[in-house]
């Protein structure tokens, strides 16, 4: 037998003794009781916040969140737990906080699985003065949501959903979920991603910067007041039917193809990629880099 093969063989081994260990573990701290390992049970607690409110801020743990408009005017929060885990609701210094709470044993954790796990809340006034919703993996959702200032949405792994929306100053960031924008207006936006897609449709801002590292960028009839910057690594860049004074777009190896709302100067520099654009013209310009990637407007 090989010295190699040998090695694989005994640190799978050591891989089934060590599951063995930790069942063995689980079963002397439970009593033997296999129920704690069983499935989740799930409930739902709606809260009714009675004083007023200018801002937002959101805590969601790994669970999903859902922001829209209340169709009644009441303002609610239907928050979905199981034992162990609760929001806690409340308004304080002007603003309504939502923070999700986790005092789970570590046996109630075993198999645990998040996928019901969520807050969904109803907001009576879509003005608001600032928003703030961060997740670790849950997805963010908001429709319908207007801010006078500042609008952050973050989180690790989960997609982000914004439309119908408008904000001051608008941050966007996910890790490796989908960033996805439609009929959002910003005075300055900037949406971020690792390694997920940004998706960007019928939006507009003063200023305008996507990033991601090996995403797509896909843009449609998005404008931007004065500029409109892309970069990303490896991920490919369209732009259908947008516009902007200036726009810029890097990339490492990804190709950029589009079709722009207005003429452009346009300035390409590609090392091994072809290229074709329509001829410069106008005042405006279309400056783009790339490695590796074609390079095609029409």
């Amino acid at each position: 037998m090989k010295t190699s093969t040998k090695i694989v063989l005994c640190i799978a081994a050591v891989c089934v003794i060590a599951g063995a260990a930790m069942g063995f573990a689980a079963l002397r701290m439970t009593g033997g009781d296999m129920q704690g390992f069983a499935a989740t049970d799930y409930k739902q607690e709606t809260y009714y916040p009675k004083e007023p409110f200018a801002a937002l801020s959101i805590e969601g743990g790994s669970s999903d969140v859902t922001v829209e408009r209340a169709a009644d005017g009441v303002c609610r929060a239907v928050c979905t737990v199981c034992e162990g885990m609760h929001f806690n609701v409340q308004v304080r210094e002007d603003a309504l906080h939502v923070v999700f709470e986790d005092k789970r044993t570590a046996i109630q954790k075993i198999g645990f699985r998040n996928d019901e796990q969520k807050v969904k809340l109803y907001l009576p006034s879509a003005l608001l003065d600032a928003v703030s919703v961060r997740t670790s993996s849950g997805e963010i959702a908001l429709t319908g949501i207007n801010v006078q200032n500042a609008m952050t949405l973050r989180t690790s792994s989960g997609d982000i959903l914004l439309s119908e929306s408008s904000a001051k100053s608008l941050s966007v960031r996910t890790s490796s979920g989908e960033a996805c924008l439609t009929c959002v207006n910003a005075s300055a936006a900037d949406v971020q991603s690792s390694s997920g897609d940004v998706l960007l449709s019928e939006s507009g801002a003063e200023t305008l910067s996507v990033k991601t590292s090996s995403g797509e960028i896909v843009l449609s009839a998005v404008t931007a007041k004065t500029k409109m910057q892309m970069q990303t690594s490896s991920g490919d860049v369209s732009l259908l039917e947008c516009d902007a004074p200036s726009i810029s777009v890097e990339t490492s190896s990804g190709d950029v193809a589009g079709r722009l709302s207005t003429p452009k100067i346009y300035d390409v520099q590609t090392s091994s990629g072809n290229v074709a654009t329509p001829p410069s013209a106008g005042d405006e310009t279309c400056a783009v880099r790339t490695s590796s990637g074609d390079v095609k407007f029409s």
